[in-house]
């Protein structure tokens, strides 16, 4: 079995080599990355790791009326690994899927869900959100993020009226699914609902909304959500501007609900072994990690220049207000 992974990224430069091997540790066996508009390097470590044999990566294409997200992921959907692919999935460069049965593999997770409760065969598998907060980070550390923020949502939280947002991983039915950011959208030639499932393969009653999930239940799988990261990344992040939402999506407000440090949550350290065994191999290659150095100092630099704008000040005061310090923190 095949699982194709799809993204979109824009300034994620000291964050890919850790998403990457993450990725093909836990078994997807091809990721497919369009990027547009990179000033940190972005582009350039895409490139690296397409050579290396790891990614495929291509220069997104603006669609009128699209967001280059979308543009991207129909795109990513178009090459021929994501043909190839028997199941298709999804995620951010802040998003990691987090498999907490079998082996830990996404095929592990596919072959818990696949089948619904009601013994039909799942085209979408929804995974839950889990949103970790900062945690009292305020720079940007050279460090993996799955070991620098380990606090998140407890599986009580209301943050979204108990129904969190998902990522999907959703058999590939062809070109009668269109990837969204947050479910696969289905044409008419399709004739039929499609058959969603939580982890672990319940069905999801027809009423719930496709980007959401019924419940906040993480036992079979989560997508670990690195909303925030660090102060200093956060303000980076708002800089950029969000793939597909409003542009002014990243205000105090947002910094505030997506704060979530309810509980420690360390189950993705199960992984690491695998994980940072695959990026301590692929930044053996001088020119990968030339180009990783490169990208965090771009950012550390650019970060220095946004907390010094009136216009972040809101959301320093918020940070401040939660004892997050300066860039050195």
């Amino acid at each position: 079995m095949g699982v194709a992974l799809l993204s979109s990224m824009r300034n994620e430069g000291p964050y890919i080599v850790e998403w990457v091997a993450h990725h093909r540790a836990i078994g997807f066996a091809n990721l497919v990355v369009g990027w547009n508009d990179c000033a940190d390097g972005t582009d350039r470590i895409l490139a690296r790791l397409e050579a290396l044999g790891v990614v495929r990566q291509f220069a997104t294409r603006p669609v009128p009326g699209r967001s280059f997200q979308h543009a991207a992921l129909a795109e990513a959907a178009r090459s021929p690994e994501a043909a190839a692919a028997d199941w298709l999935c999804a995620c951010d460069a802040d998003e990691f899927l987090n498999v907490h049965v079998g082996d830990r593999s996404v095929g592990a997770l596919v072959a818990a869900s696949g089948v619904s409760d009601r013994g039909r065969p799942a085209d979408v598998i929804a995974v839950p959100w889990r949103v970790f907060g900062n945690g009292g980070v305020g720079g940007i550390a050279d460090r993996p993020v799955t070991r620098q923020f380990l606090r998140a949502e407890t599986p009580a939280s209301r943050r979204w009226g108990g129904e969190p947002l998902v990522k999907s991983l959703w058999r590939n039915l062809g070109p009668v699914l269109r990837p969204a950011a947050h479910h696969p959208v289905a044409g008419r030639a399709l004739g039929r609902p499609l058959v969603r499932v939580v982890p672990g393969g319940a069905e999801i009653p027809p009423g719930c909304r496709p980007q959401r999930a019924p419940s906040t239940d993480f036992r079979v799988a989560q997508v670990n959500h690195y909303a925030l990261l660090s102060l200093d990344v956060f303000l980076v992040k708002k800089d950029r501007g969000p793939g597909h939402t409003a542009p002014d999506r990243y205000t105090a407000a947002f910094w505030r609900r997506h704060d979530a440090t309810g509980m420690e949550e360390t189950t993705i350290l199960a992984t690491a072994p695998a994980r940072e065994g695959l990026a301590g191999a692929f930044l053996a290659d001088p020119l990968l990690a030339r180009l990783q150095a490169e990208a965090v100092a771009w950012h550390r630099a650019r970060a220095a220049e946004l907390r010094r704008l009136p216009e972040n000040a809101a959301i320093l005061a918020a940070a401040a207000g939660a004892g997050i310090g300066g860039a050195g923190d």
